[in-house]
């Protein structure tokens, strides 16, 4: 039965190239998120400063 085949190798197919597609937009979705100048998790304006006067 060739077709039956063929038809579970593109449906295989397709599922694991849309389940790749999924998982990449995902991680660049978080990605986006975390590199957001606006988040409050943020935290390149925090610079320790210690003045020590002795």
């Amino acid at each position: 039965m060739p077709q039956l085949d063929l038809s579970w190798f593109l449906i295989n197919f397709l599922l694991a190239w849309t389940s790749i597609i999924i998982i990449w937009i995902t991680l660049n979705h978080q990605t986006w998120l975390t590199n957001n100048d606006n988040s409050p998790n943020n935290n390149n304006d925090i610079s320790p400063q210690n003045n020590w006067n002795w």
